[in-house]
Parts: structure tokens; C-alpha cells; sequence
């Protein structure tokens, strides 16, 4: 091996130009980050932050304890929601929201929402937790975040047996410190779980301020063009500086992958090792959908049926939710339109099924009423079997009407 070192390039130059790429690459990192922080600039005449912590929050849909501050919660087993209400915040100074849980599993679904003044319906933000410290939310790109903010909230949906506390929840104006702090948490967050391979990598966020794999690129070519100024000021070429940038943007890049995988390792691992079948189905990300339908297929008969599926229509989560309810449905025949709830619906006859699916998102949902509504059309009506917070089970049925006898 030293016979390999005292070669063409030797111990020394090797030792050097290791030294050299660490300067390049930290002058790199500081000139971006520089002129990053720059970008999202003006900073002067910001508001302060606010910060409510435990005392100030409002728990909606279980109990919980204020302990050291923070809002004490037992576990996770149905969607909890907190609230702050009675605010005048302009939402235009406040880009940045964040929550500060303590014991709060990786992953777990936040649903941030808020009311603006003059608008009858809350806006909701779904996001991802980072688990236990605190979780950063860009608001700079929603659209809804507008206007003058009434009331702030959050709804906690996911499936944990141990304790955790809500420390506080809070809203920040562009400041080096925070653009910092969000971009650090978009690219260690909790990336979890996805249909994408596992070499691809994303980031804890779905739409971060920069890439990671942009940001590393960016990084290492900097890096080398500090390098070629510097070699053409003084005339001397170290070959194994350009290789080592590189390699040293793709070591960040794989060792952030790694610490990932054994999050997610150690996550999986806690919620599955040692359950049956059945319970590690009640843990999972859909765990709630699961329960339903498993009640509900007690009210079906043991042959399959024909079974109606009306669920929020769109692509993304939505999607998500109604084609795990199909599965788990099998063997029934599941029948829905990805765009059009109200048109599955209208093709239900007396003697089959309709579900209508919950998912977390509440807007343009449908309710008992537009079922009923529906199915009148056409001389039926919709009989409830089995309710749920996740969705409903009905028989249809003719009317009376319909029923009588010629």
C-alpha cells in the first residue's frame, strides 16, 4: 500500500490535496449559504415570532396533561386536534409555522390548519412530522396562507401507544436563523416511507427550498470552480482535488441516506416487531381505514357483493385512501370514479352497497344527505349499517314507494 503512496502522487500530495478540497468545499458551503440567505432577504423591520406553548393550546378529542410547559399526551390511537383561537396575525409576515413535539414518532401526519377573516371554511395543510424535536412548515408557498389569521390549529393523525408532548406551536418571520433552521429541517426531516425506490432521495419535505441532491451538486461544482481559479493563479495542477469534491458531495449525500434507512429501520421495527397480522395492519399509515372496513365487512354477506365507493375525488392522498379501501374490500367487487363520487353512487341498485370513505381531508366530502339525494333519483334510498369517524356503510334499499305492489 505505501508502495502505492510513494508512486506518482505520494503520501504528501495526497495528504495536501485532501486539505485543499476541505477549504474549497467550506468556502463553497459558505458563499452558497451566504448568497441563499441573501436571496430571502429583506431582514430588517421583521415581526416577532409568536410562540404558544402548552398552556395556550386548546385540546379537542382527548385529554391530556400540562406537564413542564408542554401539553402531555397519553398516546395516539385517533386523530387529536389542538387549537388557538382568538388571533390577529398577518399572515404575509409569518411564512414560516413550526411544532414542537417531544416523543412524537417519525412520520406521523400533521395537519396544520388555520382560519383567515372573511372566509367561511379553514384552510388545512397536511405534512410530515420529523419526529421528536421540532417540525418546520414553509407557508411561503401555500396560497390559502393569506389574509388575516383568526384561528391556528393542528390535527395529529397516525398511530402511536407511547406518551408524547406538544411543547408549543409557533409562527416565524423571515430571518437568516430561520431560513437556516428550515432549510436544516427540510433535509433531515423524517423522509419515510414512499413508491419511490430506495435509492432515490427526496428529503424529509415534499417541495424543499432546494433539493438536496441539487444542493450537493451545487456544493461540489462551486467547490471546483474555486479550484480551477486557484489553479490558474498559481499555476499548479493537483488532479486528485476535482475527485475528491465529488466524492466528498456524494459521501454527505449517502451518509444522510443512511441515517434515513435507520430511522426508518428503527421506526418499522417499533411499530411491527412482535404483533400478529391483524395488529400490525391497526399500526399501520392506514390503520384507521383498516379498522372500519373490518368492522364493516361484518354487516356484508360471506358471498362478494357489489360495493360503491365514494371517497374525495383527485389524485394524491385521495387516491391513496381509496385504493387502499379497495384492497382491503377484496374479494367484494369495489366499483368508484377517481373523479366523480356522486356518478359511483348514481349506479348503485336495491340490494347493493355503497362506502363512503373519510379520509383526513374534510373538504368537498360527501355527507348522509347527498347519498340520500343520489340514490332518490332513482327510487332508492340508503340505509346507514355501520358508522365510523372513517367513513359510513349503507344498504340500498327501494323506497316505500317502490316497494307496493301493483
Amino acid at each position: 500500500m505505501f508502495r502505492w503512496f510513494r508512486g506518482s502522487t505520494g503520501m504528501t500530495d495526497v495528504l495536501f490535496a485532501g486539505a485543499c478540497s476541505f477549504v474549497y468545499l467550506i468556502l463553497s458551503a459558505v458563499l452558497l449559504l451566504t448568497g441563499f440567505i441573501y436571496l430571502h432577504g429583506p431582514y430588517a423591520d421583521v415581526p416577532a415570532g409568536h410562540r404558544w406553548d402548552g398552556a395556550s393550546l386548546s385540546l379537542i378529542g382527548t385529554e391530556g396533561l400540562q406537564v413542564d410547559g408542554g401539553l402531555r399526551l397519553p398516546g395516539l390511537d385517533r386523530p387529536i386536534s389542538i387549537s388557538i383561537s382568538d388571533l390577529s396575525v398577518r399572515a404575509q409576515d409569518y411564512p414560516v409555522a413550526y411544532v414542537d413535539a417531544r416523543g412524537l414518532s417519525p412520520g406521523t401526519a400533521i395537519v396544520l390548519s388555520w382560519h383567515s377573516a372573511g372566509k367561511a371554511i379553514p384552510e388545512r395543510l397536511l405534512v410530515q412530522s420529523s419526529g421528536d424535536g421540532i417540525t418546520l412548515v414553509n407557508l411561503s408557498k401555500v396560497r390559502a396562507w393569506s389574509g388575516i389569521i383568526k384561528q391556528l390549529g393542528l390535527r395529529l393523525v397516525g398511530r402511536q401507544d407511547a406518551a408524547f408532548s406538544i411543547q408549543a406551536l409557533g409562527l416565524e418571520s423571515w430571518t437568516p436563523g430561520t431560513v437556516l433552521r428550515l432549510l436544516w429541517s427540510q433535509w433531515m426531516g423524517f423522509e419515510g416511507w414512499s413508491g419511490h425506490s430506495i435509492h432515490f432521495i427526496q428529503g424529509g419535505h415534499a417541495d424543499p427550498l432546494v433539493h438536496p441532491v441539487s444542493a450537493a451538486a451545487a456544493w461540489a461544482g462551486l467547490a471546483l470552480l474555486l479550484y480551477i481559479t486557484g489553479h490558474l493563479l498559481r499555476g499548479r495542477s493537483r488532479p486528485l482535488v476535482p475527485v475528491m469534491l465529488f466524492v466528498c458531495a456524494w459521501l454527505a449525500l449517502d451518509v444522510r441516506w443512511q441515517w434515513d434507512m435507520g430511522r426508518q429501520l428503527l421506526a418499522t421495527f417499533e411499530r411491527y416487531a412482535g404483533k400478529s397480522w391483524i395488529h400490525k395492519r391497526l399500526v399501520a399509515e392506514d390503520g384507521r381505514l383498516f379498522q372500519f372496513i373490518l368492522l364493516a365487512r361484518r354487516q356484508l354477506p360471506d358471498s362478494p357483493q357489489r360495493i360503491f365507493l365514494a371517497a374525495n375525488p383527485g389524485e394524491g392522498p385521495h387516491k391513496y385512501w381509496r385504493l387502499r379501501a379497495a384492497y382491503h374490500l377484496l374479494p367484494n367487487n369495489v366499483y368508484s370514479h377517481p373523479e366523480a363520487p356522486d356518478s359511483t353512487i348514481a349506479h348503485a341498485q336495491a340490494g347493493e352497497y355503497v362506502l363512503l370513505l373519510h379520509d383526513l381531508d374534510p373538504a368537498g366530502r360527501l355527507q348522509d344527505a347527498d347519498v340520500q339525494r343520489i340514490l332518490s333519483g332513482g327510487g332508492l334510498r340508503a340505509e346507514a349499517l355501520y358508522r365510523h369517524d372513517a367513513g359510513v356503510l349503507y344498504r340500498v334499499e327501494k323506497t316505500a314507494a317502490e316497494r307496493l305492489p301493483e
